[in-house]
């Protein structure tokens, strides 16, 4: 009989926590070449969290935006100032999809980056992996 699949995590979260085990254990400032890609892979880690966290906040703020317009829609005003209003919710929908087009592209240039650094740092560092 046939085992169902498991169900995988996806290589980007293993990947990040591959990179987050070296860098828990190693020792950054040592003079080594190791020692520099194991930095390259920390600053990379803290690069993919700020790129997170700043896309939250554009998204919150994209969020009250629209809960404001929301809000104004729901009052009685004239049909002019509906379109408007109507206009601006299309106008925050649109820098919300281009907000996370452009979130996307840096996450993936990021996880490339972090995969290419955790290779030379296994070739460096072969005992550590």
């Amino acid at each position: 009989m046939k085992q169902p699949p498991t169900k995988q995590e996806p290589i980007s979260k293993t990947l990040e926590a591959r990179a987050l085990a070296i860098v828990r254990v190693a020792a950054l400032w040592q003079p080594s070449p190791a020692s520099g890609i194991t930095r390259q892979i920390a600053l990379t880690l803290e690069e993919l969290s700020r790129v997170r966290a700043t896309h939250r906040a554009l998204m919150d703020d994209l969020l009250r935006a629209e809960c404001a317009v929301d809000t104004e829609l729901m009052q009685p005003i004239d049909p002019g100032e509906r379109s408007r209003q109507q206009g601006r919710l299309f106008t925050i929908e649109t820098e919300r999809r281009r907000l996370q087009q452009a979130t996307n592209d840096q996450l993936r240039a990021l996880r490339h980056q972090l995969l290419d650094l955790l290779n030379k740092q296994q070739h460096l560092d072969p005992d550590e992996n």
